[in-house]
């Protein structure tokens, strides 16, 4: 039970206090409702601008294979990193792939651990990233063993030129700013950034 005050002023305040509140109230569930909106308009528009995309990374050293994913996070694509080839394909009915990043080191992620690879799945658009242990790699040799979309890339900048050229060739989607349904009182304003302080 709320015991109300008895005088007018002090019922004024509560009534302020309660308009306050449930304006903030209702901000929240407009937020709510806003995002809500701006995901199916996002997903509406997907649906017709590109299919959704996920990308592998190959790379048995982590201190560069994390920095790589975040270079290439987008938010039309899935970036899934691995240690090795043999651990991308263990579950294809459950994850597809449409475009491999594969960092060559020496006796650890070498081009002849990709010959284990079925054929099935060297139809995947293929980027070798270029390293001091393997400064260039004869695409001819890579494309003979059946893998028929082959890259090399000198840097990470290269290898987001040919991944947004071979899974975005339009273009990344727009970003659309949705304005608020609610207006909100300079009143609730100065309220939200009094709780925020």
């Amino acid at each position: 039970m709320v015991n109300c005050p008895s005088s007018e002023g002090g019922q004024l305040a509560m009534t302020r206090q309660a308009e306050i509140t449930c304006c903030l109230f209702i901000h929240a569930i407009a937020s709510c409702h806003r995002r809500l909106a701006g995901h199916a308009k996002w997903f509406q528009l997907q649906e017709g601008f590109m299919d959704y995309k996920t990308i592998f990374i190959v790379d048995p050293i982590r201190s560069e294979r994390i920095p790589l994913a975040k270079f290439l996070s987008e938010e039309i694509f899935t970036i899934m990193t691995f240690i090795s080839p043999n651990n991308c394909f263990k579950k294809p009915e459950l994850i597809h792939c449409d475009l491999m990043v594969f960092v060559p080191r020496k006796e650890k992620n070498e081009i002849k651990h990709l010959l284990n690879t079925k054929k099935k799945f060297r139809q995947i658009p293929l980027i070798f990233l270029l390293t001091e242990d393997f400064p260039d790699i004869n695409l001819a040799e890579i494309t003979a063993n059946g893998f028929s979309n082959v890259y090399k890339a000198a840097n990470n900048e290269k290898v987001r030129e040919i991944m947004l050229g071979l899974l975005a060739e339009e273009g990344m989607p727009p970003r659309t700013e949705i304005p608020h349904p609610v207006p909100i009182t300079q009143e609730v304003r100065d309220a939200i950034s009094q709780g925020t302080e």
